[in-house]
This record gives C-alpha cells, sequence and structure tokens, in this order.
C-alpha cells in the first residue's frame, strides 16, 4: 500500500517537473519554441512512461501536468505565465494531447 501511494506521488511529481519545464520554454524563440517545447515534452513523456510502467501511476502523471498547466493559464495577481496568444493555446491543447500519446503504447515486461 505504502509502495503504490509512494509510486503515485512520484508520478505527480514528475508530471508537476515536466509541465513547469513545458510552461517556461514555451515562448521561448516565438515561430518554433512551441514545436520544440512540445516536442521536448513528448519525448520526456515516453521516457517517463518507460520509467513508471504502470498505467495509474503515469496518470498521476498526467494530472500534474494537465493541473500545472491550469494554473499557469489561470488569471493570478494579473500575472499569466500562459498568454493568450497561438503558443499559449497550442500549449494548452498540445501539452495533454503529447502526455496523452504515451499511453496508446504498450509498455514492454521484461
Amino acid at each position: 500500500m505504502i509502495k503504490r501511494v509512494q509510486n503515485y506521488l512520484v508520478g505527480l511529481v514528475f508530471g508537476i517537473g515536466a509541465g513547469a519545464l513545458l510552461i517556461l520554454t514555451h515562448n521561448a524563440y516565438p515561430p518554433i519554441g512551441i514545436v520544440l517545447a512540445l516536442l521536448g515534452f513528448l519525448a520526456l513523456s515516453i521516457v517517463v512512461r518507460g520509467y513508471l510502467k504502470s498505467r495509474s501511476t503515469y496518470v498521476c502523471y498526467l494530472l500534474g501536468v494537465v493541473g500545472l498547466i491550469y494554473l499557469a493559464a489561470t488569471p493570478r495577481a494579473s500575472e499569466f505565465l500562459i498568454q493568450g496568444n497561438t503558443q499559449g493555446y497550442l500549449l494548452i491543447l498540445g501539452g495533454p494531447l503529447a502526455a496523452l500519446f504515451p499511453l496508446i503504447k504498450r509498455v514492454p515486461t521484461k
């Protein structure tokens, strides 16, 4: 029981960390920055999916990413981390989709 909760927390922490990297890098180099950020995030999600092994812990990772994107897009003290421009909308749509993509493929067991 404790090991399972520990795995869920590890997935959640990985999701928050990966979401923070995605949010902080999406506005760099405006024409191509969002594409590079989403491709890097997709690669990181595939690596994390291979590391976590279980679908339920990866769902915790996904919840961490989506929760952080939601918090960053919500106005707080007149400061936005995700603006209402093309890059912001692509991040809000593409971030969770890039995190969902590794759930399609089954992780090989040894």
